[in-house]
């Protein structure tokens, strides 16, 4: 699934308790392609995220910790992204 940017010290919440997680290396995504890209490996978790609410709009995010990922393709950093797009 396409990686927006990466964080190296992100602070989150959990998903659904809301209590907070702290600072962490995290890759951030668009909840729409992740719940997409669930769709295809496990259709049962994605209807789950579907029915509870999620994607919550179209330019929703989550983060997923870099030690939950398989990366693919470098990603660059916000700091990186938005250099490159000046």
């Amino acid at each position: 699934m396409p990686c927006l940017w990466f964080d190296p010290y992100v602070e989150s919440k959990e998903v659904g308790t809301g209590k907070y997680k702290g600072p962490a290396a995290s890759y951030i995504v668009f909840q729409r392609e992740a719940v997409d890209a669930l769709t295809k490996v496990h259709p049962e978790a994605a209807h789950w995220w579907n029915s509870n609410g999620y994607p919550q709009h179209n330019d929703a995010l989550w983060l997923f910790s870099a030690n939950s990922v398989e990366v693919l393709k470098e990603v660059l950093t916000k700091a990186q992204l938005m250099s490159e797009n000046n």
